[in-house]
């Protein structure tokens, strides 16, 4: 009996753990939905990057149509911790995006951002920058004299 008894406390012990483990996994593949509704590779389509020594991420340029735009936070498994100088300017974004450029209204920017090339935003006359107070984002706008409006993370 004593043994039957163990086995069956072993087994359940075994099935609790794996259906945790499961649970864990589900709520990890949520979290990187919610945060990333694309796909690394949608990503990658409307994005470009460079890999930083550290293994995160810089944006180089936004190759998308939207007018309103949020900046992953990662890309895949890798971070977003930069937006370099020619993320949105004209000469990355080409000749097909000149208006998107110009008529930008809204780039929401994670707090994962703490590097932000210098004018980013250059030819972005209408754009207001969406961030978490306290970020480099929201340190950029001020700095830059471009509208700031302080959302949460």
């Amino acid at each position: 009996k004593t043994e039957i008894l163990a086995m069956l406390m072993d087994y359940k012990n075994k099935a609790f753990s794996d259906r945790e483990l499961e649970r864990e996994q589900e709520r990890r593949i949520n979290k990187e939905l919610s945060f990333n509704p694309l796909s690394a590779a949608e990503l990658k389509k409307i994005w470009s990057c460079e890999k930083l020594p550290d293994g995160t991420l810089t944006l180089t340029s936004y190759k998308g149509n939207d007018t309103e735009v949020t900046v992953p936070e990662s890309i895949g498994k890798r971070k977003v911790t930069a937006l370099s100088m020619r993320t949105f300017s004209p000469l990355s974004m080409g000749m097909r995006n000149k208006q998107v450029r110009e008529e930008l209204t809204r780039v929401t920017i994670p707090g994962s951002v703490t590097e932000i090339g210098d004018n980013v935003f250059y030819c972005c006359k209408k754009v207001t920058l969406c961030a978490p107070a306290g970020s480099c984002a929201e340190r950029y706008a001020r700095e830059n004299n471009i509208p700031f409006e302080a959302v949460s993370e």
